[in-house]
C-alpha cells in the first residue's frame, strides 16, 4: 500500500487579526493589528506534528470541500473566525477558505471546524509560537 502524505503548506486563521503558518517557507507570521508590524519567526514542525495534521486532514475529507466553503440557510454572526488552508497531495494543491460565522451548524461545518481547531492548536501550542505576544486588537 502506497502512503500518500498530505503536505500542509499554508494555514491562516484569526478573528480580528490573522496568524499564518507557511510550511513551504518555514515561517510563522503573527498579525499584530494595524498599528504594529507583524512578527515573523522561523518555524519547523516535527514529523510527529505533521503526521497528526495529515491524519486530521484525511479524516475530515478535506479534499471534498469546495475552495470557498459556505453553509447555506444558516444565520450568520460576527465577528467570526476566518480560516484558510492549502494542502499538497501528490503534487496537487487544494485550498479551502471559510468564515465560521453560522448557526446552526452542519456535519460538514463541524468536521471542518474540528480540523481547523486541531491545526490551530498544533500551531499555537508550538513553543516558539506560544512565546510570541498576542495581538492587542479589539473586534468591532
Amino acid at each position: 500500500m502506497k502512503f500518500t502524505f498530505v503536505w500542509v503548506g499554508l494555514v491562516e486563521f484569526g478573528l480580528c487579526t490573522t496568524d499564518v503558518l507557511d510550511t513551504f517557507k518555514g515561517v510563522f507570521i503573527r498579525d499584530m493589528g494595524s498599528r504594529e508590524p507583524a512578527i515573523s519567526i522561523p518555524i519547523d514542525l516535527s514529523n510527529e506534528l505533521l503526521r497528526l495534521m495529515h491524519r486530521e486532514i484525511v479524516a475530515a475529507r478535506f479534499s471534498e470541500y469546495p475552495a470557498d466553503f459556505h453553509v447555506r440557510g444558516s444565520i450568520g454572526f460576527a465577528p467570526a473566525m476566518r480560516y484558510s488552508l492549502e494542502t499538497r497531495i501528490d503534487g496537487t494543491s487544494h485550498s479551502v477558505t471559510w468564515r465560521d460565522g453560522i448557526k446552526p451548524s452542519t456535519p460538514d461545518a463541524d468536521r471542518l471546524r474540528n480540523l481547523f481547531m486541531t491545526i490551530k492548536s498544533v500551531i499555537t501550542d508550538h513553543p516558539d509560537v506560544s512565546r510570541l505576544p498576542q495581538a492587542r486588537v479589539g473586534c468591532g
